[in-house]
């Protein structure tokens, strides 16, 4: 009766139930949780889960974002029920972690990476921090293998800028493995994972093993220590046969050889790995998966070798035991198949090698397709619905060939299967449909990876039959089997396009976003269109058509495939290849793709090809020519590249020349220079000159014509620097004579030798009369000269220098004549002008004198007086001159008509440098000759006792004194070259009774030489007297007197002179 109960309240309606509700949970992060709860109810409940922050789980365990509140719904058509419960996700050591207050986003990330021992290598994350605080970064963490990595010298670790940065400065094999960065952030953290793999470094000798890695010691004790490794991987390596183990004593830097230690043969190794299978990951990436060795033995952890097929050269995929049953290959080459086998390792060595597994071409991994969409109802009689829809917009890797479709009545959630076997078209007739309900259907896709997710439910569907005329029937078109481009069925589906309507109009293809490309290959020449697929799978066809028309087997056009892209190339292109070409790749989402080779297009391209089939080295110069030293004459020309197979030939005269007596070919592949070089260049050289080269395929030429003045200008070069050659075999003049001048302007007559000894001669001629200078040349200091004081025009004539020795002579002439003695001229009124003073006046018995001193003037020089802008002539009343130290004015009897601007100009040839004076105002002395007469006796003046020149011996007393005469009575300065006198213990100057100025000198020495001069002013003018003073040791000749000149013609700074200013 109870079991006839049971099954009585089995068959009753009954509303979902949570039999077990869901509880809360509270774990640590990268824990993973498990979420359950039963339920019951008839009809059997639909139970749908939902979290209230709408995030999704981590596959690798929970984190801190993933704290929310979850649900389960189950729904049936008798009610809805919902149980709730609460994940806590808290991070570990949160006494040692601040929480972070930022919000940071991840951009740029680490890809999967390559090292090779003993280089470096920096893993980067780029992010956007806000706020952006240069003083609080944030809190990052790195993993290698899920173990926290601490900064040190081999992990140096930094974070700022927005950017966090690990840097392993010196790699070992240690080194490899997953490398996960995590980020502490506002929301909870943020991780980034990728796989860092590290070669062997290159072998010290060919064909050795790499090295051990993971060193560690263990058991340590007085007299014995005992130290466990792992083995490398060897591959195409002979096996590992010992070890050499080495220590280093006391840390000292170098190692000790302890032992060789021989393991072979063990009976601890362990038994080679199971079945290897290998599947497909990524386009560049393959999954690897092997069943675990029978006999372990304290298994470290194995090592994946992979090979291309058709190659018999195995490659290691990692270098450092890797612990699991699984492994992806990076790095590989999309599109080419390899085989995998795995050894296993532990301390005893390597096992033998797994078998290996089956060829696995590297493309993307298969998947489930996606869900079919545009579900459409095409007729209806009543019972029945007939479906169409369209294809899934992603294949998964490989061609869909099976529809699976559900119904359910429009106002239940209850779904049922309409058929259980596969439907392999896209229309689909549902039948046993009752007449006026309205029906949902949802369809799923499957291929080789299984069933994909369900699509949308469709929108309501009566089943009812129709009254109005049915369309044709149903036909699968294809793109390219239509005679026009406007052609079209009534109501058609294309497998690759979007779903026609029926006025024969298409919509746009979303999902093709590559286009075909023309081109040329640079290798071949030939001209092609390329198409790289954005999908594809194994069963996928690259259709090629032109003007809608399938191509074919057509001679003129041949097709290739490779991975995703397919070419068409045209094998002769012409005109009659013009047109539109289409490309449809099969069993996908509808990707394809067109375009129109026009004439202009072709045209360019056939000029492509003829220059990569037809190639031309390219010259970055042309054929040249220049003298080199001796007079050799070099031919040259430069390629942009050369290959070292290049071969070239000169040709001169339409006859081919070698390399040997008298000329040398050669070429520099680096530089691309091709080059002959004539040794001695005569009359028969005279010529037209090829160069003619082959390079692989490419070949050009360079031509050069030398005749006629080209060619004797070039014979007169070689032949100066032939003599010149010979010249320098002896002593020579490395710079001929050329002319300087001083500050001084002392013109200096210079030259420069070389190649001379001790013996060399060097002397000086005017004229072929000999110079003797003061100084006599050195010839070994490898410059002479010879100066020419206060410089004039009767310094013209022909200078010449000789020198010579026992290997032969050289001379150089200059002639200081016209030009050159106008150039000279304007070099020295060029420092006379830079140092000419401002114009001083100075009132004389004649009148007024305009002075302006500088450090030479002579009269040769352009010197120009202006009164008023107007030009000065030099007559009676106005009289002009000058002295090696000034130039002057003298104007006689001034009057008022002589008020006004004076100037004077000096030229030298570019720049004229003027000095003013203005005679105006209360400073002009005007009226009777008495009243001038009368200031200037009142000037203050020197009436007498100073010698011009003075010549003492040392250790003697000088005293200079004279008589001073001034109404009022004059101010009186001392100077010793320009710079004033203090009175002290060696010198002492006076001035009594307003008459009688002296300076004296207590036991001169050499170094009181020079030039002294004494000022007396008072307000009506002044005088400057100067005497030079020679002091010679005891017992040394009297030198002759000779008057000193001013070293500068200015007035002294430290007493500037008056505008006005009387001498006698």
């Amino acid at each position: 009766m109870m079991a006839k109960r049971v099954d009585l309240l089995e068959g009753l309606p009954k509303m979902p139930d949570f039999l077990v509700a869901l509880r809360p949970h509270t774990v640590w992060e990268k824990t993973p949780v498990k979420l359950f709860c039963t339920v019951e109810g008839n009809p059997r409940p639909i139970v749908q889960w939902s979290e209230s922050t709408h995030r999704h789980s981590h596959s690798s365990g929970c984190v801190v974002s993933d704290t929310a509140e979850y649900s389960a719904v189950a729904t049936n058509q008798h009610g809805t029920v919902t149980s709730k419960a609460t994940v806590t996700v808290k991070m570990p050591h949160l006494s040692e972690i601040h929480p972070s207050k930022l919000e940071v986003s991840l951009l740029e990330r680490f890809p999967v990476s390559f090292g090779v021992e003993g280089s470096s290598i920096r893993l980067v994350c780029t992010m956007v921090v806000v706020p952006d605080l240069p003083n609080v970064p944030p809190f990052t963490q790195w993993y290698r293998d899920d173990k926290l990595l601490k900064p040190s010298k081999l992990a140096e670790m930094s974070v700022g800028g927005g950017a966090a940065c690990l840097t392993l400065p010196h790699l070992a094999k240690d080194d490899e493995g997953l490398y996960t960065f995590r980020i502490f952030t506002k929301d909870g953290t943020a991780e980034h994972s990728a796989y860092l793999f590290v070669s062997d470094s290159p072998p010290s000798v060919a064909g050795a093993p790499g090295a051990p890695i993971s060193i560690k010691a263990f058991d340590v004790n007085s007299d014995y220590i005992l130290v466990a490794w792992k083995p490398p991987n060897t591959v195409n390596e002979a096996p590992v046969s010992g070890y050499f183990v080495d220590r280093s004593v006391n840390a000292l830097s170098y190692l000790q050889s302890v032992s060789k230690c021989c393991f072979c043969p063990w009976t601890g190794v362990p038994s080679a790995p199971g079945q290897v299978v290998a599947t497909r990951n990524t386009k560049s990436s393959v999954f690897v998966q092997w069943e675990s060795p029978k006999h372990q033995n304290s298994l470290m952890g194995y090592y994946i070798d992979g090979r291309a097929v058709g190659s018999k050269d195995w490659f290691a995929c990692n270098h450092k035991p890797f612990k699991h049953n699984r492994f992806v290959v990076h790095g590989l080459i999309p599109g080419e198949s390899y085989v995998f086998r795995v050894q296993a390792a532990n301390v005893f060595g390597l096992s033998e090698e797994s078998q290996e597994s089956s060829p696995i071409s590297v493309e993307p991994a298969l998947a489930t397709p996606s869900a079919p969409h545009g579900i459409t109802m095409l007729s209806s009689d009543g019972s029945t619905i007939t479906l169409a829809w369209r294809s899934p917009r992603h294949c998964g890797g490989s061609r869909v060939n099976a529809y699976y479709i559900d119904k359910r009545d429009a106002d239940t959630l209850v779904w049922k299967e309409v058929n259980l076997s596969a439907v392999t078209e896209r229309i689909c007739q549902v039948d046993n449909l009752t007449e006026g309900t309205f029906y949902e259907f949802r369809i799923q896709a499957g291929n080789l990876a299984g069933v994909g997710v369900p699509s949308a439910p469709s929108s309501p569907m009566k089943c009812e039959a129709w009254t109005f005329p049915e369309p044709g029937p149903f036909t699968l078109l294809h793109p390219s089997h239509t005679d026009s481009p406007t052609e079209r069925t009534p109501l058609s589906f294309c497998p690759n396009e979007s779903l026609l309507d029926v006025t024969g109009s298409r919509g746009p293809n979303p999902e093709c976003t590559k286009e075909i490309v023309a081109g040329v290959d640079e290798a071949t020449g030939d001209v092609f269109l390329s198409f790289e697929a954005s999908e594809i799978c194994e069963t996928s066809v690259f259709e090629w058509s032109k003007n809608y028309k399938a191509i074919g087997d057509c001679p003129r056009l041949a097709v290739s495939t490779k991975g995703r892209t397919s070419r068409l190339t045209l094998t002769n292109p012409d005109k009659d290849d013009l047109g539109r070409y289409s490309v449809v790749v099969t069993d996908t989402d509808g990707v394809s793709s067109s375009h129109t080779l026009t004439e202009d297009a072709l045209n360019t391209m056939l000029e492509l090809s003829y220059a990569i089939r037809n190639p031309v080295v390219p010259l970055k110069h042309g054929l040249n020519y220049e003298i080199l030293e001796k007079g050799h004459v070099r031919f040259w020309l430069q390629a942009v590249k050369l290959s070292p197979s290049v071969s070239y030939r000169f040709i001169v005269n339409d006859k081919e020349i070698s390399s040997g007596e008298g000329q040398k070919i050669s070429h520099d592949v680096a530089t691309g220079i091709i080059q002959m070089t004539v040794d001695h260049f005569t009359r028969a050289n005279e010529g037209t000159y090829t160069v003619q080269i082959h390079d692989g395929k490419a070949k050009t030429q360079g031509s050069l014509v030398l005749v006629g003045d080209v060619f004797k200008a070039a014979l007169k070069e070689a032949e100066f620097q032939r003599k010149e050659h010979i010249r320098k075999q002896g002593p020579h003049f490395s710079e001929y004579l050329y002319f300087t001048v001083t500050e001084e302007c002392t013109v200096m007559l210079a030259c420069k030798v070389a190649n001379v000894k001790k013996e060399s001669a060097f002397h000086w001629y005017r004229e072929d009369e000999e110079i003797v200078p003061d100084t006599p040349p050195n010839v070994l200091s490898g410059a002479c000269a010879l100066p020419l004081h206060l410089f004039s025009r009767k310094d013209q004539g022909v200078y010449k220098a000789v020198l010579s020795d026992d290997r032969g002579k050289d001379s150089s002439v200059f002639d200081i004549s016209g030009t050159v003695f106008d150039d000279i001229i304007n070099a020295i009124a060029h420092i006379a002008g830079e140092s000419a003073s401002d114009l001083v006046m100075q009132c004389t018995p004649e009148g007024i004198r305009l002075q302006c001193y500088m450090n030479y003037y002579t009269e040769e020089m352009k010197t120009v007086w202006k009164h008023k802008g107007s030009k000065i002539a030099s007559s009676e009343k106005m009289r002009i001159g000058g002295t090696a130290e000034m130039a002057w004015m003298q104007i006689c009897d001034p009057s008022d008509k002589e008020k006004g601007q004076y100037a004077i100009e000096i030229s030298d040839g570019v720049t004229t440098h003027t000095r003013t004076f203005d005679l105006s105002g209360q400073v002009f002395p005007v009226g009777s000759r008495s009243n001038w007469m009368t200031l200037f006796s009142d000037r203050g003046r020197v009436v007498g006792g100073l010698p011009d020149v003075v010549t003492i011996m040392e250790e003697k007393s000088l005293s200079l004194t004279c008589t001073v005469w001034g109404e009022p009575t004059p101010e009186v300065s001392w100077f010793k070259n320009e710079q004033e006198v203090a009175s002290n213990e060696h010198t002492k100057v006076t001035f009594d009774g307003g008459k009688f100025a002296s300076l004296v000198i207590n036991k001169v020495t050499p170094e009181d030489s020079g030039k002294y001069s004494i000022n007396v002013r008072n307000k009506y003018g002044g005088e400057f007297v100067e005497i030079t003073v020679s002091v010679y040791k005891h017992g040394e000749q009297i030198p002759e007197p000779k008057l000193g000149q001013p070293k500068t013609a200015a007035a002294p700074a430290s007493t500037p002179a008056p505008k006005l200013t009387c001498s006698r």
